[in-house]
């Protein structure tokens, strides 16, 4: 059984229709990338995940339970944590405090929520030692970490990252990846969106195509390198 299934979901906006029979999945312990470009859906299809975005057929199913119509809150308690695109952490507070927002679900069980605090810190150092500084303050390429940090709080059995390299430079960008790549080693799956179709596949099970709202190719990720199309219209190949 799939971790995460989207069966056939369509969403729009208003008149709008911007996904269409959307099928995808994501199993326990994989990364998973869905590439496009701006406009293919992406974070539309992340939006109907999160719960942001009402679907307006099909359904959405996590760890074998509907999820599609839940508040975005009920979902974070049934094990999914988002890292939005455009990296929003809380500027006037410390980096603490943004920690302490992501662990929202453990904030009653102290002793449990600062082990999770120690750990995330522990995981990124320089936040560790900045960690009572206001999180406006902070570098892109720190924020990519904190906003990552933010949702380890609330220890998921998934995280959907929405384009986690835009705006970095190429060396946080790999920095990134290796933290995201640890994250699943340590038993979370990861459904990863990402125009940077290069390192996306560099890192992932398996991946799925998006263009117009639709899934246009699935397959491995050594499938969809060696696949004309992506090479063509992804990858920078002839």
């Amino acid at each position: 059984m799939a971790l995460l299934e989207l069966k056939d979901v369509s969403a729009s906006y208003g008149a709008i229709q911007a996904l269409f029979n959307l099928s995808l999945s994501v199993n326990s312990g994989e990364i998973v990338c869905l590439i496009g470009a701006n406009g293919a859906g992406k974070t539309t299809a992340v939006r109907t995940i999160t719960g942001t975005l009402p679907i307006t057929s099909g359904e959405i199913r996590f760890n074998g339970e509907q999820i599609s119509g839940q508040r975005s809150s009920a979902i974070v308690r049934a094990g999914i944590a988002c890292v939005p695109e455009g990296r929003r952490v809380f500027p006037e507070m410390t980096i603490l405090e943004n920690l302490e927002i992501g662990g929202f679900i453990t904030r009653k069980d102290r002793e449990k929520s600062q082990a999770i605090v120690d750990y995330v810190l522990d995981t990124f150092p320089v936040l560790k030692e900045r960690r009572n500084q206001a999180a406006g303050t902070l570098s892109g390429g720190e924020q990519a970490m904190l906003v990552l940090g933010r949702a380890m709080m609330s220890q998921p059995k998934l995280m959907v990252l929405d384009e986690p390299s835009m705006g970095l430079a190429p060396v946080i960008v790999e920095k990134a990846f290796d933290v995201i790549k640890n994250i699943n080693e340590q038993g979370t799956a990861i459904l990863l969106v990402e125009q940077n179709a290069n390192m996306a596949l560099a890192i992932s099970t398996r991946g799925y195509v998006l263009e117009g709202g639709e899934v246009k190719l699935e397959g491995s990720a050594e499938e969809l390198k060696s696949s004309e199309m992506v090479r063509k219209l992804y990858l920078g190949g002839s």
